[in-house]
């Protein structure tokens, strides 16, 4: 690694933090990434609004149609049917990912999330007070211009 100096302090300069995000199936075919499913409430959680007729599993590549989609004459074996009228899809890091796609990616975010739980809940706390802490300096200069 690249050492970064920093004042007298010398750090490492670290990789960017990536999901590892490698299949366990490792005979040919599209991947999948966990046989467990995200929950319903992870997958609500990442949910985007308006759902496509088609799109692309960003995680496995499998392509994904619904039953209003024009569908390829030659359907391959990572084509993937719907037949809702339109698909479910969530964002994952910016990547799109299809609700009901045999890869389950989003359970290893899902999974990621849990083992670090403390941590994003120390962050939320620490965000969340400072937040409070600013919002209460404004209202007291508020208050010092106009008394209550």
């Amino acid at each position: 690694m690249e050492q970064q100096s920093v004042g007298k302090n010398k750090r490492k300069r670290l990789a960017p933090l990536r999901v590892h995000m490698a299949p366990i199936n490792s005979i040919g075919g599209p991947p999948i990434f966990s046989h467990k499913a995200p929950s319903e409430e992870f997958l609500e959680a990442i949910q985007s609004p308006e759902g496509p007729d088609s799109a692309t599993c960003f995680f496995c590549g499998r392509v994904h149609f619904s039953a209003e989609a024009k569908k390829p004459k030659n359907l391959l074996s990572n084509h993937i049917l719907h037949e809702a009228s339109s698909l479910t899809i969530g964002f994952l890091e910016k990547r799109i990912f299809v609700f009901d796609c045999p890869c389950n990616a989003a359970a290893i975010y899902e999974k990621l999330f849990w083992q670090h739980l403390r941590v994003f809940a120390k962050y939320s706390q620490a965000w969340a007070r400072t937040k409070l802490e600013k919002a209460q300096e404004k209202l007291d200069l508020a208050n010092s211009i106009v008394p209550e």
